[in-house]
């Protein structure tokens, strides 16, 4: 009876430690996106993520924001045909953010929109999403942008239709699409 008890103690103790275990592990891996075939990992250091972007594609800084003198951003860019693919985000020393193309073209149909949604919806499954959406108009360029945003734990994902007016006179451009996968801090 008593090696009975004894044995029950200690299989639960045994399970709570290896299930202690198990959280532990799963939350010391660091969320991560893809640019190209390069892993961004976020607490990364910055030095290092530029670097590894720097084999494949052009890498710029982005002017820093007075508000935020520790905060600095690069945009990264396919290097022929110069298109921009990227951004990383960072703080003294260490990536805080990232966001990517879903796909590194340019979304002609409805069937690449799908495509570019049904792949981040495999890639974010288990994930409970909050669905937001916003406009916006610049007169002055004759541009509008409209975004869905998909808010999915960690990750956003954002469907951006920008549509801009090819001259003075208003004429109307056929609108692009993208689709953008962020994580953590973006501008």
């Amino acid at each position: 009876m008593k090696t009975s008890k004894g044995l029950t103690t200690a299989l639960l103790f045994g399970s709570i430690l290896a299930l202690t275990c198990i959280t532990g592990l799963s939350q010391t891996s660091r969320p991560s996106l893809r640019i190209g075939t390069h892993e961004i990992t976020l607490g990364m250091p910055a030095d290092a993520a530029l670097a590894v972007l720097r084999q494949d594609f052009e890498v710029y800084p982005t002017s820093r924001d007075s508000q935020e003198p520790h905060k600095r951003q690069w945009t990264v860019f396919i290097k022929k045909p110069a298109n921009r693919v990227g951004e990383v985000y960072a703080n003294e020393k260490s990536v805080i953010g990232v966001t990517h193309l879903v796909f590194e073209k340019e979304l002609k149909s409805a069937q690449d929109v799908f495509e570019a949604l049904y792949k981040l919806s495999a890639e974010h499954a288990q994930a409970a999403c909050r669905l937001s959406q916003w406009t916006a108009y610049t007169p002055g360029v004759h541009a509008s942008s409209a975004v869905v945003l998909f808010s999915c734990g960690e990750f956003r994902i954002r469907l951006v239709r920008s549509h801009f007016a090819s001259d003075s006179t208003g004429e109307s451009n056929e609108p692009d699409f993208e689709v953008w996968e962020d994580l953590g801090i973006i501008n």
